[in-house]
């Protein structure tokens, strides 16, 4: 049994990066925990017919990327979107499902268990914008779409067909200023074709974990992280400096905590880039390196 209840767009729980959308939903069903740390989160979509080779490429990048403290949000449907969120579980990550139906259609997801699992166990969450009675329609899905998109920095396509609905999450990415990483499959294989036409438009291509890591603006593991001289810095800057973590914060999180200008904090965040303290992930959200 999965419990939903209802948060509005005016409580602190509800989720900071929906509010920049025009089209924010006044109110959300929820069951689980959206937690701050899922700030820094990779939307991982594509095919529901998916190859052996897509769940082999899910796994190989999900598995690694949760160890990096990444939250996974994918829309908890066949294919590429149950394999990312049970690889995310698996490997001990946390993990969003964002439904494309109202909560009294659980029942349809396809592993109803890793459902019951990420809420009992607080490794994530079920969320939708619809009507608890709203039965999954034709339209719902790309609707809930844009929401994918908007609780994650960047979106990875596994494999997605010419003609995949997948590209209505990449639409909204698009729209709303953040990156499409896609990965390159056989030339032969219907659900890669998709995949090589947004890599011809310009994504990201991801032939391994760590250019996702690279895309998201996380540390690589083999790199060194610049030594701080706090000499070089401002006291504004240190103050900024010091509220920022290696998971990420909201400029407007970081504004409320500093209780400084806002002007102040946006000037101290670009000289903090500058100088290689921190960096910009996407979505109005900084992390220190």
């Amino acid at each position: 049994m999965i419990d939903f209840h209802s948060l509005y767009k005016n409580n602190s729980e509800f989720p900071q990066k929906l509010l920049s959308l025009t089209d924010c939903p006044k109110s959300l069903h929820i069951a689980g925990r959206i937690d701050p740390s899922d700030n820094l989160a990779l939307a991982v979509v594509g095919s529901r017919k998916m190859s052996s080779y897509g769940k082999e490429v899910c796994r190989d990048i999900v598995s690694k990327i949760v160890t990096r403290h990444v939250t996974i949000v994918s829309g908890f449907m066949y294919g590429v979107d149950i394999a990312a969120h049970n690889t995310a579980f698996e490997f001990g990550g946390r993990t969003i499902g964002v439904l494309g139906f109202g909560a009294d259609f659980v029942g349809n997801v396809p592993d109803i268990k890793l459902a019951e699992a990420i809420v009992k166990e607080d490794r994530g969450a079920l969320i939708t914008e619809f009507n608890l009675d709203q039965a999954p329609q034709q339209w719902t899905f790309p609707k809930r779409d844009r929401i994918i998109s908007a609780l994650a920095n960047a979106v990875l396509v596994i494999e997605a067909a010419e003609k995949s609905g997948t590209f209505y999450t990449v639409e909204a990415c698009v729209q709303q200023g953040k990156d499409v990483l896609a990965v390159p499959g056989s030339i032969y294989s219907d659900v890669s074709k998709g995949c090589h036409k947004l890599i011809e438009d310009g994504a990201r291509i991801v032939k391994s974990a760590e250019d996702v890591i690279e895309a998201l603006g996380i540390l690589s593991t083999s790199s060194n992280p610049p030594a701080i001289n706090n000499t070089s810095l401002s006291y504004d800057e240190e103050c900024v400096l010091k509220l920022l973590d290696q998971v990420g914060i909201l400029v407007d999180d970081i504004i409320v905590k500093s209780e400084m200008q806002s002007s102040t904090v946006l000037s101290s965040l670009t000289a903090l880039e500058m100088k290689g303290f921190i960096r910009e992930v996407g979505g109005g959200m900084y992390r220190r390196i």
